[in-house]
């Protein structure tokens, strides 16, 4: 499902990815859900996620379940966000690099016609 999501943003065909304006919206878009389930997360009273809990899962940190609940809210948010605002950058650095039409690159040779 990852590559499904960031196939339109660093696919190598570019005349079928999005156009990086798009593509920063598509991302902002995608950093504010896990954001939000995140600040849930974080700061909702405990008792609302308890990984260490759960059968089969083990908690060599040994953290008290609202601890747990406040790491796992804090990897969903700040991490997660990190990954799409490195993204967004390099839409950018990629939309600013595209010369506009109608302009030569550096070094080209005017014609006369």
């Amino acid at each position: 499902m990852g590559t499904a999501f960031w196939w339109p943003i660093v696919g190598p065909s570019t005349g079928r990815g999005l156009p990086p304006l798009l593509g920063i919206i598509y991302l902002f878009t995608a950093c504010l859900g896990c954001t939000i389930l995140g600040i849930i997360i974080t700061f909702a009273p405990s008792g609302l996620y308890f990984a260490s809990t759960l059968p089969g899962s083990f908690n060599d940190w040994q953290f008290a379940s609202p601890v747990d609940q406040r790491v796992g809210g804090l990897l969903m948010w700040v991490p997660g966000c990190l990954i799409y605002i490195c993204g967004i950058m390099g839409l950018l650095a990629r939309w600013y690099g595209v010369p506009e039409a109608g302009t030569l690159p550096d070094g080209a040779p005017e014609r006369i016609s």
